[in-house]
């Protein structure tokens, strides 16, 4: 029996792949599994069996340590599956990580961390969820003060980083915290997979398959250079404006008493003028140009290929292969099927679509100006 009839999609696990996350659509029996999590298990009868995901069951697994709960079983056919993007994975994870700080904001362990870090002064007059509160606080005030200092740009920049390789790795530490693995090692998991995370999303981001040794230099290259990035400093002219500050100021009324004292006294013109006033008349004045000179012209804007750009690139055409070609990789030669698909994106997935194809205008336009 070939691949293609015990699993179409090519979507269920194998010893050698992760379990891949899916997206149930075109539900019209039940509407409201539309837009659900769901992963496959079987392909039967033309069917696949998949398990329903449910972020409030994995965070009370992934908080109180206990078994999850049966899974509830669905059979759907292969048209209703579609699997999962980058995007949909991250909001995933982020419906999980929302759910499981819930669960911890009431947890015991929690609270019991909050007491032992109140100071004794405070004891019983304030309670551990508001000294934790001003813990978050206190971190966001550090946050605010370290990206005043060295930008926020750059405080951005190392967020997103962190956030990335955190986002990749997720998989790994969800199933060690889910596990009740050693930090230790769901962390040294968590590296050691980080080259095979990175190259599956290549291969989901771009649709193209990349060998080991090229994700894992794409990956030291974009982290390398957002390194970069961070420890380059900012170069600011201050030479003008710090010179400007030290010049003193004399107002009007102040040369003209200077110099209704001369015309009394009979003194020559500007005897009573500043030193400093002087050094600057007779530096300036002297070599002043008269002649008219044209503005120079506007610098043309560079062209701005950065690694945005070409992320937006990708995310374009992610979302044109998947939006003229079926779950099986036939192309839609329909303009009304694609219509339909086009209408049953989220707004938000339009308008990252949006902002994508914004970005990169912009930056092939750069090169005609």
């Amino acid at each position: 029996m070939s691949a293609a009839a015990t699993d179409p999609l090519n979507i269920i696990s194998t010893p050698n792949t992760s379990p891949t996350t899916c997206i149930l659509s075109n539900i019209t029996s039940r509407p409201a599994l539309n837009g659900q999590y769901c992963q496959a298990v079987e392909f039967t009868g033309s069917r696949y069996t998949v398990v329903l995901f449910d972020a409030k069951n994995a965070a009370a697994t992934i908080v109180n340590g206990t078994a999850a709960p049966q899974p509830q079983l669905l059979k759907v056919q292969p048209s209703s599956l579609s699997k999962a993007s980058i995007i949909d994975q991250t909001k995933l994870s982020a419906l999980v990580a929302i759910e499981v700080l819930k669960l911890y904001a009431n947890h015991e362990k929690v609270l019991n961390f909050g007491r032992r870090v109140t100071p004794a002064l405070l004891q019983g007059r304030i309670s551990p969820k508001q000294m934790l509160g001003a813990i978050a606080l206190s971190i966001g005030i550090l946050s605010l003060f370290i990206g005043y200092i060295i930008g926020f740009t750059k405080l951005f920049l190392s967020f997103s980083l962190v956030s990335m390789l955190l986002m990749i790795s997720s998989p790994d530490w969800l199933r060690g915290l889910q596990e009740n693995k050693p930090m230790m090692h769901v962390v040294r998991t968590s590296i050691g997979n980080l080259g095979m995370r990175w190259k599956a999303m290549i291969l989901q981001m771009t649709g193209y398959a990349v060998s080991d040794r090229m994700a894992a230099a794409s990956l030291v290259v974009l982290v390398l250079w957002t390194v970069k990035l961070l420890i380059t400093p900012a170069v600011t002219n201050l030479g003008t404006a710090s010179s400007f500050r030290n010049q003193p100021q004399y107002d009007a009324e102040f040369m003209y008493k200077l110099g209704y004292e001369d015309g009394k006294s009979g003194d020559v013109f500007g005897a009573s003028l500043p030193s400093d006033m002087l050094a600057k008349s007779s530096d300036t004045l002297e070599d002043l140009d008269y002649a008219y000179n044209n503005p120079p012209p506007p610098l043309r804007s560079k062209p701005n290929l950065g690694m945005g750009t070409l992320l937006s690139i990708f995310a374009l055409f992610r979302f044109g292969r998947d939006l003229v070609t079926q779950p099986d990789g036939t192309l839609i030669r329909d303009v009304n099927l694609i219509m339909v698909k086009l209408r049953s994106y989220e707004p938000w997935r339009l308008g990252l679509i949006f902002m994508s194809l914004y970005r990169v205008v912009g930056a092939l336009s750069s090169f005609f100006r």
